[in-house]
């Protein structure tokens, strides 16, 4: 199995940064992977803190190769976007985190398994190592569930599933006059529709957003592990899109092992309403609107 390139995209969270690149080192694979680091140019005020962390990247080790992008000039998806264009136009895939992302140390082997197992199985669009905390049902057969909303809090990715994405929402408003969409859409999450709309208009730009609408469209899914092997430790109020909360904590010692990463699983209806119950938490909406 060809291991798929690491992208990591950074900008000034130098505490953040240390944790989630000392997480990763502690993967399997690790030492066998190829990081690629993108350090997002400095706004106005911020040049101390980047120079600091491009001060660190700089001695990062545990890789098998190290390769480090310094933008002269801010802006958040340029950095993002076009780094894992890069890497998608090289590899064809790529594994992508941010600075806030912390990851058990199985995360590596599950997004290559998956990323390989997955890759001709065209209904799945994406990867993610996140997985909500909500209780999976003991009957549940599965160390993976196919879940039809993205999330791109650790993901992996193909370049052909990148080059579908339609980075402008175009058609939302056709989409709205099929009453079928909207209850559709209702069922996942009732936060979805407000946050598509938002990326419509232009209120949000947003990758995750656009997956989620360009998924939930062609009734494409994202994969996932049974239990999360990513933690998000950016709702702390440090980042530039959220507000504090520790509703998204997830406990990664529940994964002590490798996971068996199956083509075989199937949309499970138990555990769809259980995310849906943890995505329609009070919070939610406004959480994900304030965020972006």
């Amino acid at each position: 199995m060809e291991l798929a390139p690491i992208a990591l995209s950074v900008y000034n969270r130098l505490d953040h940064l240390k944790k989630t690149v000392s997480a990763l080192k502690d993967n399997t694979l690790a030492s066998e992977s190829e990081l690629y680091i993108f350090s997002d140019g400095p706004m106005t005020g911020d040049e101390e803190s980047i120079n600091k962390v491009r001060q660190y990247i700089k001695t990062i080790d545990g890789f098998k190769s190290i390769h480090i992008t310094e933008r002269e000039y801010n802006s958040r998806q340029y950095n993002n976007r076009q780094g894992m264009r890069q890497l998608l136009d090289n590899y064809g895939k790529l594994i992508y985190i941010e600075d806030d992302i912390v990851t058990s140390k199985f995360f590596l082997q599950f997004m290559n398994d998956a990323l390989d197992k997955y890759e001709n199985v065209k209904n799945v669009t994406s990867i993610c190592g996140y997985t909500s905390p909500i209780e999976i049902p003991q009957d549940y057969p599965y160390d993976v569930i196919v879940d039809p909303i993205a999330c791109i809090w650790g993901f992996g990715i193909w370049k052909d599933r990148f080059d579908e994405i339609n980075w402008k929402i175009t058609d939302f408003e056709d989409f709205c006059k099929n009453p079928s969409n909207l209850i559709e859409l209702d069922n996942l999450g009732k936060c979805f529709k407000e946050l598509m709309e938002a990326e419509h208009l232009g209120v949000l730009d947003a990758m995750d957003i656009k997956l989620m609408y360009q998924q939930f469209k062609n009734k494409h899914y994202t994969i996932t592990p049974k239990y999360s092997l990513v933690n998000n430790i950016g709702w702390d109020g440090s980042g530039d899109t959220c507000a504090p909360t520790t509703r998204f904590n997830v406990d990664l010692s529940k994964v002590k092992h490798n996971l068996n990463v199956s083509v075989n699983a199937k949309v499970d209806n138990k555990v769809l309403d259980n995310l849906k119950k943890f995505r329609d938490t009070p919070s939610e909406k406004k959480w994900e609107i304030d965020s972006y």
